[in-house]
């Protein structure tokens, strides 16, 4: 067999990069994976700081090897109750087992020689994932599954067993590379960090600011506040655990036991009235943000909690001490780059509305006359059909300046 070298495939893995696209009946299985492995990224990040290999790697491999479960052996799935028997076998050669995750996957690491001249670019990184299972499947003419299953670079044929090929058998696992796609896409890792020839840092804990920071933060934010209020871990990721309690909320019932991912999200998609494709977009988030902010000022000032803001909601907010200072009714929308003054602490300050994503709409803050704003406070700013709900901690009603 031909020893490949990175420089011999580097164009074919940036190629396959740039025109790669995540089949779409595979979408909602990619996303549970990625969401998984976020929920467990400080394990991953762990291996990494041990390895100096990128923890979305570690991640990747993971999936493929040993299904996320932390359990078996990153080297091939065996479990961790005993030295590996499959090939390699005997791993680790050191200690005793039961072996913890950790422990395995610095010997697999090692054992495979994953952190020795890796470039950490994207031909880099695909060439060490493809190496780590094998280079058979190119030498038979087929782009390999472990890194392209799942996409539209790959169709059928796999090795079912050490050394025997069927060129009529399907993955069913999804592919390191899509793996990194769709993390990309998530904005777990930077897209420019790991863009053809871009050299990236071997830990990618945060991506640095770009022209769509405001967007990112937005989404962020619009989350861990649908988070708090459902009253679930505040993380930033949506997972099991906040997408039940979604369910919960604006459908009105627990999901089943056994219900997918996608099922419960399309469900909640079908509620709000927005395109039921199980995949959460910008759109779907704006409208469980509304939701949740509507469905908040309900329970405060002790009216029926349906979500839907009609007469009965807007004569309250005004009304009932519970609800102000913090929630204020416009009677518009303010047009971009409108000064809002707000009275807080006995001071009047200046607020200048930004539209700046579809998640949340921002007013930057600074001092009365002042142009040199000094940050960006994030604010529901609910885009009900009937009024707009200013949440500031303000002392007054905002006028117009």
């Amino acid at each position: 067999m031909a020893k490949h070298t990175l420089e011999e495939l580097r164009s074919e893995y940036n190629s396959l990069l740039q025109t790669c696209e995540i089949r779409a009946d595979k979408l909602t299985e990619v996303q549970d994976i990625c969401d998984t492995i976020l929920a467990n990224k400080p394990r991953y990040e762990a291996i990494a700081t041990a390895t100096s290999v990128p923890w979305f790697m570690v991640a990747a491999i993971h999936s493929l090897e040993g299904g996320l479960n932390f359990k078996t052996h990153l080297h091939n799935g065996d479990p961790l109750t005993a030295r590996t028997v499959n090939e390699p076998a005997g791993r680790p050669k050191n200690g005793s087992p039961p072996f913890t995750f950790e422990e395995s996957a610095i010997d697999a690491l090692a054992f495979d020689k994953v952190a020795v001249n890796l470039e950490p670019t994207f031909a880099g990184i695909c060439f060490k994932l493809e190496g780590f299972n094998g280079f058979r499947s190119r030498e038979l003419g087929i782009h390999t599954p472990y890194l392209w299953s799942f996409s539209n670079h790959y169709t059928k044929g796999k090795f079912v067993l050490d050394g025997v090929f069927d060129p009529d058998a399907v993955s069913k696992q999804c592919g390191s590379a899509v793996i990194l796609l769709r993390l990309l896409g998530m904005k777990a890792i930077n897209r420019k960090q790991l863009s053809p020839g871009r050299v990236l840092k071997q830990s990618l804990q945060k991506a640095p600011k770009t022209k769509h920071e405001h967007q990112t933060m937005s989404l962020d934010t619009t989350i861990r506040a649908v988070q708090k209020e459902l009253g679930v871990s505040v993380d930033g990721r949506p997972g099991p655990e906040t997408w039940r309690a979604i369910h919960l909320s604006v459908v009105g019932k627990n999901p089943a036991p056994n219900a997918s991912r996608g099922t419960i999200i399309r469900a909640v998609q079908k509620k709000l009235g927005v395109f039921e494709d199980g995949n959460p977009g910008t759109k779907t988030w704006a409208a469980i943000s509304l939701d949740t902010t509507i469905r908040a000022v309900q329970k405060k000032v002790g009216i029926t909690v349906d979500g839907r803001p009609g007469p009965e909601t807007w004569g309250s907010i005004p009304l009932n001490p519970l609800i102000l200072p913090r929630f204020h009714r416009l009677n518009e929308r303010p047009a971009n780059g409108k000064t809002l003054l707000v009275r807080q602490k006995s001071k009047t300050k200046k607020l200048v509305f930004r539209s700046c994503s579809p998640f949340h709409d921002s007013l930057e803050i600074g001092s009365v006359g002042a142009l040199q704003f000094s940050r960006f406070f994030p604010l529901n700013l609910a885009a009900a059909r009937y009024r707009w709900l200013l949440a500031a901690d303000s002392e007054q009603p905002p006028t117009f300046g």
